[in-house]
């Protein structure tokens, strides 16, 4: 089985993101024999991640990827949930997401990723929430495409996670998070979150919340990407 590691990743005016993502890439490299490590960017402006993660599951498949594990470039699983999702992806056709917690941490244990045992930096943690729609996704190419990928109108980050998954389930089925933490290297996070979305992301957002489990509409969603 020959599995791939996508990483999507543009630095920040601040320099706070190449901070989060050399850590992260240093410690997520290690947590599985991957055959091959991307790191992508689409070039749009503004940045895309949508569309980034698209490309990065495209290169992968032109690798000859059996699984490909999308990770976003701050996110860090922990190694038993990661390699038990990139085995039963294989095998079962479903999105999954090596974890069901997610903690964010402060920027002193951001510097100690690579250094401190993962289990310690979660102490460490700033905040702890459920399951992030987003972070880790690992499946195989053709899953990948099943869903539609991900949209690549949206403009900042959380609204395109949350449609992908609604797509996701009405499309292939119901995602599956493993039991595990995901820990997220500090970075600034004023722009982006979910109370500056623009307009246009939350339209598009609930136009996918309103065709969840209709697949006839969700598909003619996707194919307006193409129009």
């Amino acid at each position: 089985m020959k599995v791939v590691l996508v990483f999507h990743f543009r630095n920040d005016a601040s320099g706070s993101r190449q901070v989060a993502f050399d850590a992260t890439r240093a410690a997520v490299v290690h947590l599985y024999p991957f055959d091959h490590v991307l790191v992508v960017d689409s070039g749009h402006e503004p940045y895309s991640r949508a569309a980034s993660r698209n490309l990065g599951v495209r290169q992968a498949e032109g690798l000859g990827a059996d699984v490909v594990v999308v990770n976003d470039a701050d996110s860090i699983a922990e190694a038993r949930p990661l390699k038990d999702a990139i085995e039963q992806a294989y095998v079962d056709g479903l999105v999954h997401h090596p974890f069901n917690e997610c903690w964010y941490l402060i920027p002193k244990s951001t510097k100690r990723i690579g250094t401190t045992p993962l289990g310690q930096l979660r102490n460490r943690a700033i905040s702890r929430t459920g399951p992030s729609n987003g972070g880790i996704w690992v499946c195989r190419p053709d899953v990948w495409w099943a869903t539609g990928g991900q949209d690549d109108r949206f403009t900042g980050y959380g609204a395109e996670d949350r449609s992908h998954l609604a797509a996701t389930v009405t499309l292939v089925g119901q995602s599956v998070h493993h039991e595990g933490v995901l820990l997220c290297a500090y970075h600034d996070r004023q722009l982006g979150t979910h109370e500056v979305w623009n307009y246009d992301d939350v339209v598009l957002m609930e136009r996918y919340h309103g065709a969840y489990r209709d697949e006839a509409a969700t598909r003619a969603i996707i194919a307006e990407r193409y129009a």
